[in-house]
């Protein structure tokens, strides 16, 4: 499996500490594999507000990008954090830094939360 590094040719916006939810919590009934595509949603902001397409590639405890399109992320871990619309990015590079909190959303559904531990190639990705 092509990473999105190769697929986009430029290197992930930022890095994540991510945590899905349990079921009981209100979470997700079983995790997602590595093609999950929920949003994002800053802290701070409402839902009603609008959700960021802003998408997880989860990592293994070693580092590494999941080997398989298939294989499940796990509950908590790190993730790479891909911007899916690059006009989007010149918007978000003021409110992304090290310390912003999130949620991952599905609709409305709060299933996860995270936060921002690393910003890579926020500021020197394409922005059009």
């Amino acid at each position: 499996m092509a990473g999105y590094e190769d697929a986009r040719g430029h290197p992930a916006d930022f890095l994540v500490e991510y945590r899905f939810y349990t079921e009981d919590e209100g979470g997700r009934p079983s995790l997602p594999n590595q093609r999950y595509r929920g949003d994002f949603l800053f802290a701070e902001d409402d839902p009603a507000d609008g959700l960021w397409m802003i998408h997880h590639e989860f990592l293994s405890g070693s580092g590494e990008v999941l080997a398989s399109w298939d294989e499940l992320a796990p509950r908590s871990g790190r993730a790479t954090m891909w911007i899916l619309f690059p006009r989007t990015r010149a918007l978000l590079q003021t409110r992304l830094s090290v310390g912003a909190r999130y949620f991952i959303m599905e609709g409305r559904n709060k299933v996860g939360e995270g936060e921002v531990v690393e910003v890579l190639g926020l500021h020197d990705n394409p922005v059009g």
